[in-house]
């Protein structure tokens, strides 16, 4: 297995973990969002409409600002409703050019008795989202940054398509695409960013010095001999129309697409290490895109 991990400093000046989230809330609606309470989170279920709510609240909460009536960008899977929730921070310098951070809410919802709660899969990404929206609401970015929130990534990237086939904007606009799925728990204390194999101008915003409490290895996206992840989740919309993205996520552990994803197997310091890692990247290409 090769290993893409680069142990050498970039040209500007970058401190990782200079920005951190807050800790407490970001744990507390990866809780929330993976609970009994919200049974699963698939489309067009009570607890998925409970996620629906609880996300549009925290955007609304942080006063974003919206494409579409009350955050929602609804269509259809089959006969199923669906809804894409996005929000934006306007830059104050580059309003028209758009950063996009995204994490899929759906899961897999009850089957056979069983509550399939997602905490990784992808209440994880979902609450790193909130989190850095969060973030940005207090420390506006220079380019405005679009919080996505695909719907019906679990029946084949359903709600990523769809935005990527009805743009609030022009493609044009679209700086790239931060992706997270599955971020929050490696017994090794790996993730991956994978992306930058396909879009080399990426590589620049990463701190890639040794010593940090996790370990960032670059890969996974077809120019090695790892399995490839380019289309895995919602990003692979994004690539589909040329847009750079890069995404994060661990490897596939025992409890994917398990009953037993659950809260408590979670490891919260990688998750917050993580979380930061992600923001300190964002907040990097913002500053020197």
């Amino acid at each position: 297995m090769r290993l893409y991990f680069f142990s050498f400093l970039f040209f500007f000046s970058f401190t990782i973990f200079a920005q951190q989230v807050d800790r407490k809330s970001l744990l507390e609606d990866l809780k929330m969002l993976s609970s009994d309470e919200f049974e699963g989170r698939k489309p067009n279920t009570k607890g998925h409409q409970k996620a629906k709510e609880l996300i549009k609240k925290r955007f609304s909460e942080l006063k974003l600002k919206t494409f579409y009536t009350d955050f929602e960008q609804k269509f259809m899977v089959g006969k199923t409703p669906a809804s894409n929730l996005l929000a934006y921070i306007e830059g104050t310098e580059k309003k028209d050019q758009f950063f996009v951070i995204s994490a899929h809410y759906d899961h897999l919802g009850i089957e056979k008795g069983k509550i399939y709660n997602g905490a990784d899969d992808n209440a994880s990404g979902v609450s790193a989202v909130l989190a850095m929206a969060s973030h940005f609401s207090k420390n506006p970015p220079k380019y405005s940054i679009i919080f996505l929130m695909p719907d019906a990534e679990e029946l084949g990237l359903k709600g990523a398509y769809h935005f990527s086939k009805n743009l609030p904007v022009k493609k044009e606009k679209l700086l790239a695409n931060i992706n997270m799925d599955m971020i929050s728990r490696n017994e090794n204390q790996e993730i991956y960013a994978c992306g930058t194999g396909i879009y080399p101008k990426l590589q620049k915003f990463f701190d890639k010095s040794d010593g940090h409490k996790i370990k960032v290895l670059f890969g996974h996206d077809g120019k090695d001999n790892l399995q490839n992840w380019t289309e895995s989740s919602d990003h692979g919309a994004f690539h589909s129309i040329g847009v750079p993205f890069v995404y994060f996520g661990v490897e596939d552990h025992e409890d994917y697409h398990e009953s037993s994803d659950d809260f408590d197997k979670i490891q919260p310091d990688f998750y917050f290490s993580v979380t930061n890692y992600i923001l300190n990247t964002l907040i990097n290409m913002d500053k020197n895109w």
